[in-house]
């Protein structure tokens, strides 16, 4: 039996989300609708979705099963926090990912199309993993980190809690990204980035925080 799944956040990642899973030949599950704090127009993007209200005011059934598809990570860590002990969050995976058989992983992690998770990676909750993205081996993800599209993390790395990796973005092998910092666009990393930095350029530089 298929169970109902809820994104929550109704903006351009959400849709993006919608579009690639209900695309998916394979994904059998049900996507009942989205959440939002305000009511989105679907009839732009020409989606066929249900809006079911906010987080705060629907009532969740018991096959109700939730992600958060927000690109904010404060918001996503927020939302998470208030959630997950009153909602089952559950793993998106495409069938166009490619995930190794000794991947160990929380719940409530998005993993888009094309991306690649490597041998003995571990992965904790609230993750999302954007197209073509890559995560090596025995690398660490801890929770609610965001990696854009073609970012990629190299081999023995550990990410810590909400992180921002942007698009483009190489961290080098066994390099680890401190708690809240965020890595620009295109930029390259190497060695230990402490927590609640911005980092930005080729090589990589500290820069006050955005």
């Amino acid at each position: 039996m298929s169970k109902n799944i809820i994104l929550i956040g109704a903006g351009g990642l959400g849709k993006e989300v919608f579009h690639w899973f209900s695309r998916d030949e394979k994904f059998t599950e049900n996507i009942k609708g989205f959440l939002d704090k305000s009511d989105p127009d679907f009839s732009k993007c020409k989606i066929k979705a249900n809006f079911l209200g906010n987080e705060d005011t629907y009532e969740f059934n018991d096959d109700d099963y939730v992600v958060i598809t927000i690109a904010d990570v404060k918001v996503r860590s927020k939302i998470y926090s208030k959630l997950k002990n009153k909602v089952q969050f559950i793993n998106l995976i495409h069938s166009k990912a490619i995930i190794s058989e000794n991947v160990m992983m929380g719940t409530g992690n998005i993993i888009c199309p094309n991306c690649i998770i490597s041998n003995n990676v571990s992965m904790g909750n609230n993750n999302f993993i954007n197209i073509n993205a890559s995560i090596c081996h025995e690398s660490i993800i801890r929770n609610n980190v965001i990696l854009s599209p073609y970012s990629l993390v190299n081999g023995q790395c550990i990410i810590d809690d909400d992180v921002f990796i942007g698009s483009h973005a190489t961290v080098f092998q066994n390099s680890r990204i401190g708690k809240e910092s965020s890595i620009e666009a295109n930029t390259l990393v190497k060695g230990d980035i402490k927590k609640n930095l911005y980092v930005c350029g080729v090589p990589g530089r500290i820069l006050p925080k955005k």
